[in-house]
């Protein structure tokens, strides 16, 4: 993975952000300033769905999860408490195995329940440069919205934003291995729709 030599905060993300859109920087989320508002508005949102956009090395967790003492009313045997910062699981260990998402919860037949998930990943000290990148192009993209009003420049940083995503998920699906491959075909066709509730 390509790690940057200084970690970038948040701030700094937004910062970079703001600067491709010719706007002022911030020093804290809490700022008095259009800027800082609508990067305090939109930061978490826009991190999530960046990273529910590809299996990135960083985000990937396992676990084994032990069913619930509750049960479900009707069509399986045992529920599962999905992690409280799983953003989207991607991979079971069995594959063959029945399962639904239903909510936070994972219904199925057998127990444990072994899953591999994207995290709600909150430090960007865990961030790759290129992750990082296409972050801070779809930050402008958004701020873009709501702060410069502009639907010329929105186009311009859609298409810098589809460019920096399909660069950064090439470069981490070559140290993931086929299955980030495999992911991407199937993700390509979904993120636009993505709904965090749904998981």
């Amino acid at each position: 993975m390509s790690w940057g030599c200084i970690m970038a905060s948040a701030i700094e993300i937004c910062n970079s952000a703001l600067i491709r859109l010719g706007a002022n920087t911030i020093t804290s989320f809490t700022d008095n300033t259009t800027e800082a508002k609508a990067c305090n508005q939109i930061y978490e949102r826009v991190r999530d769905a960046v990273l529910v956009a590809h299996p990135w090395n960083f985000a990937l967790v396992r676990e084994s999860l032990a069913k619930l003492s509750s049960t479900p009313s009707w069509g399986y045997a045992n529920e599962f408490q999905l992690p409280v910062n799983c953003l989207r699981v991607v991979e079971v260990q069995d594959k063959a195995i029945k399962y639904e998402i239903e909510g936070r919860k994972i219904l199925a037949n057998i127990d444990p329940f072994n899953i591999k998930y994207i995290s709600q990943v909150t430090s960007t000290g865990y961030f790759s440069n290129q992750f990082r990148e296409a972050l801070e192009k779809k930050l402008a993209l958004e701020l873009a919205f709501l702060i410069v009003q502009s639907s010329t420049q929105q186009q311009l940083l859609q298409q810098e934003y589809d460019m920096a995503l399909a660069d950064a998920r090439s470069f981490d699906a070559q140290e993931g291995g086929p299955e980030s491959y495999i992911y991407d075909d199937f993700i390509n066709s979904r993120v636009s729709g993505v709904d965090f509730g749904e998981i």
